[in-house]
């Protein structure tokens, strides 16, 4: 399952398909299934995390409907 907008999600007649995620997700919105995702590996974005640190960058992320910052 995709993390689709609201208004996307309640009318799926409106979109058949979504391009979400910088390109990672597309989703099928008859159905609610994912047609194409490319997940980050935990590898990867743990190291991205650690250079963000070691630069003193700000971290945001948006996961499950949800927005975090550090």
């Amino acid at each position: 399952m995709s993390c689709l907008p609201y208004q996307m999600a309640e009318n799926p007649d409106l979109y058949r398909y979504v391009i979400s995620s910088n390109g990672a997700q597309i989703t099928d919105c008859r159905n609610m299934t994912s047609v194409y995702q490319v997940p980050i590996p935990k590898g990867t974005a743990l190291h991205l995390l650690e250079s963000c640190r070691k630069e003193r960058l700000g971290i945001t992320a948006h996961i499950s409907q949800e927005n975090l910052m550090q």
